[in-house]
């Protein structure tokens, strides 16, 4: 196979060019390119739920991504996960003009602000943790983030708060561990985690 010298002859010979004389240079290898940083971990300013690098909007909350960012509000040094679900087997007084939505993956956030209110996502302003379900009241329930502990407070909402099934006092503070279901609306369960 005929190699170029660096002015374009064609050459029989491997190391010098026949025709000009100049050494032939092996070409050098091609540089690979760096290797693809994964992208910073993203999280809703709205909700603080972590979301995948395509999202457009947040999946919980319905946040548009592309908006600026919102003030940094103070946070607790303790945080704590939930994960909200929807359950069809606490809908049971189905509305067919507003059917339960099918069962999806769980949606994890972090509740690491002192309160974490919990409402409609149409509510104003826009609760922490906003939820699609028409039985949660726009301002229903707090979670609250005091001392290392885990609270909720049901705010006097119209269906009421359960915690492992007990039915919630409006405006008492309950204590929360890891695993206790907490129950709103006609469909969402919260777990601790």
């Amino acid at each position: 196979m005929p190699l170029r010298c660096a002015a374009g002859h064609r050459s029989s010979e491997p190391d010098y060019c026949s025709v000009c004389g100049s050494p032939l240079a092996p070409s050098p290898p091609l540089a690979s390119p760096p290797p693809l940083a994964s992208p910073a971990p993203r999280s809703c300013p709205l909700c603080r739920l972590d979301l995948a690098g395509s999202d457009a909007s947040c999946p919980l909350c319905g946040y548009p991504l592309a908006l600026p960012p919102l003030p940094l509000l103070p946070r607790s040094p303790t945080a704590f996960r939930v994960e909200v679900s929807v359950d069809p087997s606490l809908d049971t007084e189905p509305d067919p003009d507003r059917p339960c939505p099918p069962p999806r993956p769980p949606i994890s956030c972090t509740l690491d602000l002192p309160e974490s209110p919990v409402g409609r996502a149409d509510a104003v302003p826009p609760p922490v943790l906003p939820l699609d379900d028409p039985g949660v009241s726009r301002r229903h329930a707090a979670f609250l983030v005091e001392h290392g502990a885990l609270w909720i407070l049901d705010l006097g909402s119209t269906n009421g708060t359960q915690v492992n099934g007990v039915s919630l006092q409006p405006q008492v503070r309950t204590a929360l561990q890891v695993g206790d279901q907490v129950t709103l609306g006609r469909w969402t369960r919260i777990e601790v985690k």
